[in-house]
């Protein structure tokens, strides 16, 4: 039984191997009979008539503008980005503002509970009003010790008037017994000789003795003059050293007076720091810090920027930024805007990055409106070069024949090669120097497979032309017109 078992297994499986044997001979045959059938179809293909006129599109040579321009993409950036720090430390407090409000300049955003601020200002103020008691009081003393040294001036004054009328009559008095002194030696000689009377020489000897008496009298009041001077000028000397103190005294008083000002000022101001205003007008972009936190000067509250004006920026590589200057025409587009904005190069950033090998291009454009938001993607054509009034044909037109450019120039409905010289390259049109006039016909899609005196048949571009592809106008990703949507670089 067993080995009845073993023989059917062993049959089944060879009618198995048979049967895939068969259905992979089947297959091969299907596939070798499609393959023959594609070939018999090439070779009726290639044995049909071929049509002897070669579609082409062409364009005639005219005077026109010749631009040369490179597109990279860049995004707008915020003229003045900035984060806003509290200028004290305090726990913070009514902050209402949020991302895309609007400031105004000195606008309260936020306020700080700073308790140890208030007290300092509070003591600065004691501090400032003991400090002009002080000098109220001091300026009252100079002013005391300002009459009392003009009370001793004017007596000094007096004094010397006292002096003076002395000495005149101390002068006079010394005048008279000079005069009568020699009388009364006269009068003596008289009376000895029996010239005069008794009564007479005793008459003359009283008024010379009352006359010594006057001088004496008088000597003694010039005397007491200048003892009085002497007594009022040590007086109006000690009112001017008292009124010198007194003043010094006011200065110092003063002195503190200022510094205490200026420690209130200060308090005040640090206590004006508990509100955080807005610098500038602008709008917010993002809160940093929640209310209730401890923040110091170290800590930003919110970032804000200034989108009255923004930048436009694109890394440019090197060997296009050589061409660039400041003032290069910028085309701006803002595809998800619809918009186009024609701006000048404001400033080329003088450090490259040293692993792209690329540095930024600006521009700087007025934002009315806001419409123009930081990140913004857009397109910058810069226009590195332009010609006016010249001869031109498509770049894609133009091919080589031993080194020299050429193009295809249609006569008489039959094609024919032509060398020129060209001039400006731009990414759609060169400019022809020699070798074409105006009016002459060139073409710049189909030429591939022309052959010179070939019949040409002309076609709209995207026609049968179009299966004919042309060279490429320009290396992908560097170069675009201004006029075409762009395809733009990863820059």
């Amino acid at each position: 039984m067993k080995r009845f078992l073993k023989l059917a297994l062993a049959l089944g499986l060879i009618l198995v191997a048979v049967i895939i044997a068969v259905l992979l001979r089947a297959d091969a045959a299907r596939r070798e009979k499609k393959l023959m059938g594609g070939m018999e179809m090439a070779g009726m293909e290639e044995t049909a008539p071929p049509n002897r006129n070669a579609p082409v599109t062409t364009e005639k040579v005219k005077y026109g503008t010749v631009v040369d321009q490179v597109t990279y993409t860049g995004s707008v950036a915020p003229y003045l980005d900035q984060s806003i720090y509290p200028r004290v430390e305090g726990r913070l407090t009514d902050l209402t503002v949020y991302a895309g409000d609007r400031l105004r300049a000195g606008q309260v955003i936020a306020r700080l509970i700073a308790p140890e601020r208030a007290s300092e200002a509070q003591a600065a103020g004691s501090e400032l009003g003991a400090a002009k008691a002080e000098v109220e009081q001091y300026r009252a003393s100079a002013d005391a010790a300002e009459r009392r040294r003009a009370q001793a001036r004017l007596a000094a004054n007096s004094a010397e008037q006292m002096v003076s009328q002395a000495e005149q009559e101390l002068r006079k008095a010394e005048a008279d017994l000079t005069y009568w002194e020699a009388e009364f030696k006269r009068e003596q000689q008289l009376l000895a000789k029996g010239a005069i009377s008794r009564e007479e020489y005793d008459s003359e000897q009283a008024r010379y003795m009352s006359s010594r008496a006057a001088v004496e009298q008088a000597k003694a009041r010039v005397a007491q003059a200048h003892s009085d001077l002497s007594g009022s000028q040590a007086g109006a000397e000690a009112a001017a050293a008292e009124l010198r103190a007194a003043q010094s005294q006011l200065r110092a008083a003063e002195g503190r007076q200022a510094k205490a000002a200026a420690n209130r000022r200060t308090a005040a101001t640090f206590q004006g720091y508990t509100e955080i205003t807005a610098p500038t007008d602008g709008v917010v972009l993002e809160r940093l810090i929640s209310p209730g936190v401890v923040v110091g000067p170290t800590m930003a509250v919110i970032r804000m920027a200034d989108l009255s004006r923004v930048r436009l920026q694109a890394n440019v590589p090197e060997r296009d930024l050589k061409r660039m200057r400041v003032g290069t025409s910028v085309i701006a587009h803002l595809p998800f805007q619809g918009r186009t904005i024609r701006t000048t190069v404001a400033s080329l950033f003088p450090v490259q990055d040293p692993a792209a090998r690329t540095a930024i291009a600006e521009a700087v454009v007025a934002n009315p409106g806001g419409k123009l938001i930081p990140g913004q993607y857009l397109a910058m054509d810069f226009v590195l070069a332009e010609r006016r009034g010249v001869l031109s044909v498509p770049r894609r037109a133009i091919f080589t024949v031993n080194g020299r450019p050429t193009v295809w120039v249609i006569k008489d409905e039959k094609a024919s090669q032509q060398a020129i010289v060209t001039g400006l390259a731009g990414p759609e049109r060169t400019e022809i120097i020699s070798g074409l006039k105006a009016g002459d016909e060139v073409v710049y899609a189909g030429m591939e497979g022309l052959s010179d005196g070939q019949e040409v048949t002309r076609v709209p571009w995207g026609g049968r032309a179009a299966a004919i592809k042309p060279p490429a106008a320009a290396p992908s990703g560097k170069k675009q017109s201004g006029k075409a949507a762009p395809s733009m670089p990863g820059m």
